[in-house]
């Protein structure tokens, strides 16, 4: 029996079954195919490959992620995360004590202070293992589809979050790993018979998807895909018995995660500060950035053109797209009465839900305009698993017949062949008039158009014969992969330091200088919590970076200053009196000001001043802009080096 080839299904166990899964709920046969491995022996030759496939993206996952292993920070991000962890040791307060924000990702932060008071290292290494994690929930996901898919599908996990600042250990591991592992249990849910895993499963993933918003807010649209996806398909078939029961335990689920965070918080004397904060967040970013013209005019360019491996993308949203009109047909077809009660197949419903969970996750990177690379981190995993589907149907285009036509094998292929056509224009034909320059990379023409030859030529006779029966399909999919990860490896390699951040070199004589003189800690008025790292010194208050007091979110308007959290800074420097403070003078996270955080724009900051006798001891040169460092009255700082522009000269 082929890896391809549906299990026989076992004992009927209707009898057993609650009003959840009744008669109408039972699982038709690709229920028990995504549940079940085939009770038939593989040959002896494809087990090994399976072995050798899952060791290859071991072996891969591992070395891509021991890139990760440095105390060079690649994200602005991470620093702020372990700021707000040291303030939070310094302080000796909860996590849950105020207006620590975001609270989980700092959470794991500060439980690997542990170790050291800025643990870089070894929270990279808990994402690696995160990471390995989801790779193998994309692995059972495809898996059904053959070995080959599914290996495709890892590849393209591991190797492509390098593009999008993937060894950073950024909040989008953390909740993606919640949506995956969520979305895998939804499956398990409907492709069991026993009512208490069934509830179990969606009370699990409720839970997850939960966390993954906590984690990051701009996943909330990816949590409650899940429940979507469930009324859709029981629409679909006709049975709403089977959302009903797995919605109310999912709801169970994300709401029991919610009451015992807010419990938490509600320990500490703040119970009423979570809702509000998750939905408000996330509406100020959304709506406080950019217009919805200008985000509409970004969105082809961010989620497309401007990334920096697009034919991944593209061929992913060209499988997506197939499936998602058949889908909507079908349901047109519900509708209109033309379709009767139909059986669930749970495999064809996990393509239709890779589907929705990309256009989710578009929805999701695109909702502020702003396109960070390490937002792109939420299609990672619908766009493995589509590329897996797309291989899947090339190899043989039965497989998929559920939920793709037969004849979708040659226009994947065609579409494999479009795509890598289109990279290779895009990277070496007309580059820097399309694209910024932040996107390139430095990859030999010559190397390229070896591989693009290659495998071009080889697609083009698989285009021929896409059937089962032919041998040059499987060649051409591997070469593809080939290239897609030689590529990756070959430009990618290396850490990636996001471009907002400033190095370490840069920065060293003024992390030097807060080190050797700061009595306790310091405060950096702006958007760069490096200099805490590099400096080795805690924030004087729980906002580590001057975002949360100054409203900074639009790009249209001045910031203004925050009175709440204002007096919540005034209340931490009371406690932590910081001995210096840092005025970088560069932009601030709307990207589209200078010095937007000028002491000059903030008499209430400016009498703090006066009245502590801050005075500019230091200026650092550095190529985002000149870094002013006022002293405490009582702190008499050491000017070790000349040629530093002091207050005295």
């Amino acid at each position: 029996m082929s890896h391809n080839d549906d299990p026989a299904r076992p004992p009927d166990h209707d009898a057993r079954a609650s009003s959840i899964n009744s008669e109408d709920d039972a699982p038709g046969d690709g229920q028990e195919a995504f549940s079940e491995h085939s009770k038939a022996k593989p040959a002896r030759f494809a087990h090994t490959a399976e072995i050798a496939y899952l060791a290859l993206i071991a072996l891969t996952l591992v070395l891509v992620r021991m890139q990760a292993v440095s105390d060079v920070p690649l994200n602005v991000d991470e620093c702020q995360y372990m700021a707000t962890a040291a303030f939070l040791n310094l302080s000796g307060e909860s996590s849950f004590s105020g207006d620590v924000y975001p609270v989980l990702i700092t959470s794991v932060y500060r439980a690997f202070t542990v170790f050291q008071p800025y643990p870089l290292i070894e929270v990279r290494v808990f994402v690696g293992i995160l990471a390995a994690l989801m790779t193998l929930c994309i692995w059972w996901w495809v898996r059904r589809l053959g070995a080959f898919p599914a290996f495709f599908a890892c590849m393209a996990f591991v190797l492509l979050p390098m593009y999008w600042e993937g060894h950073s250990a950024n909040r989008e591991w953390f909740a993606n790993l919640g949506i995956v592992a969520g979305s895998c249990l939804v499956l398990l849910s409907l492709a069991t018979k026993t009512t208490s895993r069934t509830l179990l499963f969606c009370a699990i993933a409720g839970l997850l998807a939960a966390l993954a918003q906590l984690f990051k807010l701009q996943a909330l649209p990816l949590a409650f895909m899940m429940p979507l996806a469930l009324v859709l398909e029981s629409i679909r078939i006709r049975r709403p018995q089977l959302a009903f029961g797995r919605i109310l335990a999912w709801l169970a689920g994300y709401i029991t995660m919610y009451l015992a965070i807010s419990a938490l918080y509600s320990i500490h004397g703040v119970g009423s500060y979570l809702l509000p904060k998750s939905g408000g967040s996330l509406a100020a970013y959304a709506a406080g950035s950019h217009s919805l013209s200008e985000i509409l005019s970004q969105l082809v360019p961010g989620m497309f053109w401007q990334q920096p491996f697009r034919s991944a993308i593209l061929l992913a949203t060209f499988v997506a797209m197939l499936i998602f009109v058949l889908y909507c047909v079908a349901l047109f077809r519900t509708f209109s009465g033309k379709e009767e009660k139909a059986e669930l197949d749970v495999k064809a419903f996990a393509w239709r839900y890779a589907a929705l969970w990309l256009f989710t996750a578009f929805f999701c990177v695109s909702i502020g305009g702003r396109f960070f690379p390490h937002y792109s981190q939420f299609l990672l995993p619908p766009v493995a698993i589509l590329l897996g589907v797309c291989v899947a149907s090339v190899l043989n285009p039965r497989s998929l017949e559920n939920c793709l036509p037969k004849v979708t094998g040659r226009w994947l292929a065609a579409a494999m062949l479009a795509v890598v056509i289109a990279e290779f224009i895009a990277r070496h034909i007309y580059p820097m008039q399309l694209f910024p320059s932040y996107f390139q990379d430095d990859f030999p023409a010559i190397g390229f158009a070896i591989i693009f030859g290659i495998a071009g030529a080889v697609t083009l006779f698989a285009l021929r014969r896409p059937s089962t029966e032919s041998k040059l399909a499987p060649v051409a999919a591997t070469l593809w992969v080939a290239m897609l990860g030689f590529h990756m490896l070959e430009s990618n390699f290396r850490r990636q330091v996001h471009p907002l951040a400033v190095s370490r070199e840069e920065t060293r004589p003024l992390a030097e200088f807060i080190a050797g003189n700061a009595k306790s800690s310091i405060y950096v008025w702006g958007w760069r919590p490096e200099i805490y790292y590099y400096a080795n010194v805690p924030p004087s208050s729980r906002f580590a970076i001057t975002q949360y007091v100054v409203n900074d979110m639009s790009a249209t308007s001045e910031p203004k200053l925050q009175p709440q959290n204002f007096a919540k800074l005034m209340d931490d420097f009371a406690r932590h009196p910081p001995s210096f403070l840092v005025f970088p003078n560069d932009w601030g996270i709307a990207l589209s000001k200078s010095s937007p955080y000028a002491a000059k724009r903030f008499p209430e900051l400016a009498d703090f001043m006066e009245t502590n006798g801050f005075h500019l001891v230091a200026r650092f040169p550095q190529s985002r802009g000149v870094v002013d460092v006022y002293a405490r009255g009582d702190v008499e700082p050491q000017i070790p080096t000349p040629g530093w522009t002091t207050s005295g000269g």
